[in-house]
């Protein structure tokens, strides 16, 4: 999968990411991350999730996974520090 951004993605990303953890204190987005990436983690495990499918599903979700974590990074590597 190419590493290239896929500017659309994040910015679907950025709002589904930092509008749930918009007004949550520390712990609360420290928990909604720690449930995403759990999310993401699970969707990766393709022989649990997709047991029975081909290994082209399975590849095509892998590399959606790597897209969407990638989408992640960007987004919130982009948040302004004055916050």
């Amino acid at each position: 999968m190419s590493s290239e951004r896929d500017v659309p993605l994040e910015t679907l990303v950025g709002q589904l990411l930092l509008g749930r953890m918009e007004g949550l204190g520390a712990s609360g987005v420290a928990a909604f991350l720690l449930g995403w990436s759990s999310a993401l983690e699970l969707l990766r495990r393709t022989d649990l999730v997709l047991p029975t499918a081909d290994d082209e599903v399975r590849r095509a979700l892998r590399q959606l996974v790597d897209t969407l974590e990638r989408a992640q990074r960007a987004v919130l590597e982009d948040e302004p520090d004055d916050a």
